[in-house]
């Protein structure tokens, strides 16, 4: 009975590891990587003009950091199954940069969009951010906390 019990408990967790393992994927060259999110696209470019800009205003080091387990439940959260993140196995360490020129406004929302990089700057995931219209977080404000992380979406990987 006891081996049993082990064998359900062991069952049991290997299914959400294998569901956080399927939305990751091996990084690829900057140049080739590109985010689709609900409302907006981010090619390459885009991309490494955000790096750019971390890099010039001093680094990672200033950014936010966002533990693994954060992005983890993010995904989790989530439906379907696009692949939505890069990784491997020297990523250590994750920041978040808000990406201020990327903002946009739809119907009665405003969306804002978050660079994820890793401690080797190379970008890693983007999360979309939904915020009415009406709200009374400001244009440059960098709202993320616990709680507004867990109200962002990660993008799909294109």
């Amino acid at each position: 009975m006891r081996l049993f019990t082990i064998g359900l408990t062991l069952q049991s967790v290997s299914l959400p590891i294998a569901v956080l393992a399927s939305f990751k994927t091996p990084h690829v060259a900057e140049e080739n990587k590109m985010f689709d999110c609900d409302y907006k696209t981010f090619d390459p470019t885009t991309l490494m003009d955000q790096i750019s800009v971390i890099n010039y205003y001093g680094g990672i080091n200033r950014l936010q950091q966002i533990q693994s387990q954060e992005l983890d439940a993010l995904y989790m959260g989530q439906w379907g199954n696009a692949k939505a993140m890069y990784h491997d196995g020297s990523t250590v360490t994750h920041y978040l940069y808000e990406m201020h020129g990327n903002q946009d406004c739809k119907h009665i929302n405003k969306y804002k969009y978050t660079l994820v990089v890793d401690n080797k700057d190379r970008a890693c995931a983007v999360l979309e951010r939904i915020i009415p219209l009406n709200s009374d977080i400001g244009d440059f404000e960098d709202g993320y906390t616990g709680s507004s992380i867990a109200e962002s979406k990660l993008c799909a990987i294109r």
